[in-house]
Protein backbone atom coordinates (compact mmCIF):
# COMPACT_ATOMS: atom_id res chain seq x y z
CA UNK A 1 0.00 0.00 0.00
CA UNK A 2 2.90 2.07 0.72
CA UNK A 3 4.47 2.09 -2.79
CA UNK A 4 1.03 3.58 -4.32
CA UNK A 5 1.43 6.74 -2.26
CA UNK A 6 2.62 9.42 -3.61
CA UNK A 7 3.83 12.43 -1.91
CA UNK A 8 5.12 15.55 -2.87
CA UNK A 9 7.37 18.24 -0.71
CA UNK A 10 6.25 21.02 0.74
CA UNK A 11 5.57 23.74 -2.26
CA UNK A 12 4.32 27.07 -2.66
CA UNK A 13 2.35 27.72 -6.17
CA UNK A 14 3.18 31.00 -7.22
CA UNK A 15 -0.13 33.22 -7.88
CA UNK A 16 0.53 34.02 -11.14
CA UNK A 17 0.83 30.11 -12.32
CA UNK A 18 -3.23 30.45 -10.55
CA UNK A 19 -4.08 33.19 -12.35
CA UNK A 20 -3.02 32.08 -15.66
CA UNK A 21 -4.82 28.69 -15.11
CA UNK A 22 -8.66 30.70 -14.30
CA UNK A 23 -7.63 32.95 -17.03
CA UNK A 24 -7.35 29.73 -19.51
CA UNK A 25 -10.26 27.77 -17.78
CA UNK A 26 -12.11 31.08 -18.07
CA UNK A 27 -11.25 32.03 -21.79
CA UNK A 28 -11.98 28.60 -23.01
CA UNK A 29 -15.25 28.37 -21.59
CA UNK A 30 -16.09 31.95 -22.48
CA UNK A 31 -14.49 32.92 -25.54
CA UNK A 32 -17.14 33.96 -28.01
CA UNK A 33 -17.79 36.97 -25.64
CA UNK A 34 -14.42 38.33 -27.01
CA UNK A 35 -14.13 37.14 -30.28
CA UNK A 36 -17.65 37.42 -31.61
CA UNK A 37 -18.30 41.45 -30.87
CA UNK A 38 -14.76 41.48 -32.65
CA UNK A 39 -15.53 39.48 -35.82
CA UNK A 40 -18.79 41.32 -35.97
CA UNK A 41 -17.28 45.02 -35.80
CA UNK A 42 -14.38 44.11 -38.04
CA UNK A 43 -16.87 42.72 -40.65
CA UNK A 44 -19.22 45.74 -40.38
CA UNK A 45 -15.84 47.24 -40.90
CA UNK A 46 -15.31 45.86 -44.02
CA UNK A 47 -18.69 45.27 -45.59
CA UNK A 48 -19.71 49.38 -44.87
CA UNK A 49 -16.34 50.25 -45.99
CA UNK A 50 -16.16 51.99 -42.80
CA UNK A 51 -12.92 52.25 -40.45
CA UNK A 52 -14.70 53.41 -37.79
CA UNK A 53 -15.75 49.90 -36.70
CA UNK A 54 -12.59 48.64 -36.26
CA UNK A 55 -12.19 51.47 -34.12
CA UNK A 56 -15.35 50.10 -32.39
CA UNK A 57 -13.47 46.75 -32.09
CA UNK A 58 -10.69 48.19 -30.68
CA UNK A 59 -12.33 50.28 -28.00
CA UNK A 60 -13.50 47.13 -27.24
CA UNK A 61 -10.48 45.04 -27.21
CA UNK A 62 -9.11 47.78 -24.76
CA UNK A 63 -12.33 48.90 -22.59
CA UNK A 64 -14.78 46.17 -22.51
CA UNK A 65 -12.98 43.14 -22.03
CA UNK A 66 -10.27 44.21 -19.30
CA UNK A 67 -13.71 45.40 -17.45
CA UNK A 68 -15.06 41.80 -17.90
CA UNK A 69 -12.01 39.98 -17.07
CA UNK A 70 -11.82 41.80 -13.82
CA UNK A 71 -14.87 40.69 -12.95
CA UNK A 72 -13.36 36.81 -13.72
CA UNK A 73 -10.43 37.81 -11.17
CA UNK A 74 -13.12 39.00 -8.55
CA UNK A 75 -15.26 35.75 -8.88
CA UNK A 76 -12.37 33.12 -8.70
CA UNK A 77 -9.42 34.39 -7.73
CA UNK A 78 -10.78 36.08 -4.64
CA UNK A 79 -12.57 32.91 -3.17
CA UNK A 80 -11.61 30.94 0.02
CA UNK A 81 -9.77 28.08 -2.33
CA UNK A 82 -7.34 30.55 -4.32
CA UNK A 83 -5.75 32.16 -0.94
CA UNK A 84 -5.34 28.24 0.01
CA UNK A 85 -3.65 27.79 -3.05
CA UNK A 86 -1.28 30.12 -2.08
CA UNK A 87 -0.36 28.59 1.05
CA UNK A 88 2.36 26.33 1.41
CA UNK A 89 1.37 22.85 1.51
CA UNK A 90 2.35 19.19 1.13
CA UNK A 91 0.28 16.25 -0.56
CA UNK A 92 -0.29 12.62 -0.14
CA UNK A 93 -2.42 11.12 -2.97
CA UNK A 94 -3.20 7.39 -2.95
CA UNK A 95 -4.99 6.89 -6.39
CA UNK A 96 -8.31 5.88 -6.40
CA UNK A 97 -8.73 6.77 -2.98
CA UNK A 98 -7.97 9.82 -1.36
CA UNK A 99 -6.28 13.55 -1.61
CA UNK A 100 -4.82 14.40 1.63
CA UNK A 101 -3.53 17.92 1.84
CA UNK A 102 -1.32 19.20 4.74
CA UNK A 103 -0.94 23.08 5.27
CA UNK A 104 2.02 24.66 6.71
CA UNK A 105 3.21 28.27 7.81
CA UNK A 106 4.66 30.14 5.03
CA UNK A 107 8.80 30.04 6.07
CA UNK A 108 9.15 33.60 7.15
CA UNK A 109 6.35 33.08 9.69
CA UNK A 110 7.92 29.85 10.52
CA UNK A 111 11.29 31.53 11.66
CA UNK A 112 9.32 34.17 13.51
CA UNK A 113 7.43 31.65 15.75
CA UNK A 114 10.84 29.95 16.32
CA UNK A 115 12.57 32.97 17.58
CA UNK A 116 9.44 33.93 19.38
CA UNK A 117 8.19 36.87 17.80
CA UNK A 118 4.60 36.46 18.52
CA UNK A 119 3.38 40.05 16.55
CA UNK A 120 2.26 38.03 13.76
CA UNK A 121 -0.68 35.93 14.25
CA UNK A 122 -1.67 33.42 11.46
CA UNK A 123 -4.48 31.19 10.79
CA UNK A 124 -3.72 27.95 9.35
CA UNK A 125 -5.92 25.99 7.92
CA UNK A 126 -6.94 22.34 8.97
CA UNK A 127 -5.82 19.44 6.81
CA UNK A 128 -7.91 18.35 4.30
CA UNK A 129 -8.67 14.71 2.80
CA UNK A 130 -10.22 15.02 -0.58
CA UNK A 131 -12.32 11.44 -1.71
CA UNK A 132 -11.45 10.52 -5.12
CA UNK A 133 -14.82 10.68 -6.60
CA UNK A 134 -14.74 14.20 -5.94
CA UNK A 135 -11.74 14.28 -8.69
CA UNK A 136 -13.32 15.44 -12.20
CA UNK A 137 -10.16 15.27 -14.02
CA UNK A 138 -5.80 15.08 -13.92
CA UNK A 139 -4.50 17.17 -16.55
CA UNK A 140 -1.11 18.63 -17.65
CA UNK A 141 -1.02 22.25 -17.91
CA UNK A 142 1.97 23.77 -18.16
CA UNK A 143 4.92 22.04 -15.71
CA UNK A 144 1.89 21.95 -13.31
CA UNK A 145 -0.71 18.98 -12.86
CA UNK A 146 -3.99 20.34 -12.55
CA UNK A 147 -6.08 18.06 -10.45
CA UNK A 148 -10.32 19.10 -11.23
CA UNK A 149 -12.49 18.62 -7.94
CA UNK A 150 -16.19 18.91 -8.30
CA UNK A 151 -17.53 22.33 -7.74
CA UNK A 152 -18.48 23.52 -4.00
CA UNK A 153 -19.82 27.07 -4.98
CA UNK A 154 -16.57 28.13 -7.62
CA UNK A 155 -15.14 25.82 -9.70
CA UNK A 156 -11.95 24.14 -7.81
CA UNK A 157 -8.87 22.75 -8.56
CA UNK A 158 -5.23 21.68 -7.16
CA UNK A 159 -2.21 23.13 -9.25
CA UNK A 160 1.01 20.93 -8.31
CA UNK A 161 4.03 21.51 -9.97
CA UNK A 162 5.14 18.28 -11.24
CA UNK A 163 8.54 18.77 -10.31
CA UNK A 164 7.84 18.55 -6.13
CA UNK A 165 6.34 14.98 -6.62
CA UNK A 166 7.87 11.77 -4.85
CA UNK A 167 6.76 10.11 -8.72
CA UNK A 168 5.19 10.94 -11.83
CA UNK A 169 0.94 10.37 -11.46
CA UNK A 170 0.72 7.49 -13.95
CA UNK A 171 -0.20 7.97 -17.24
CA UNK A 172 -3.78 6.28 -16.71
CA UNK A 173 -4.94 8.52 -13.90
CA UNK A 174 -4.38 11.90 -16.22
CA UNK A 175 -7.59 12.73 -18.01
CA UNK A 176 -10.33 11.00 -15.72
Amino acid sequence: MDKDIITTRCFTLPRSAYERYVAALWLKRRWWIVVVPVATAAAAAVVLGDIRWLIVALMYLCIIVPGIVSMAYFKYLLTPEARLSALPKTLEIIPGDIIKIHYSLPEHLSRAEEEGDDDEKYWLPADETIKWDSVLAIKISGSNYAIELKPQPHPRFLLVPRKVLSRQLPFELLSI
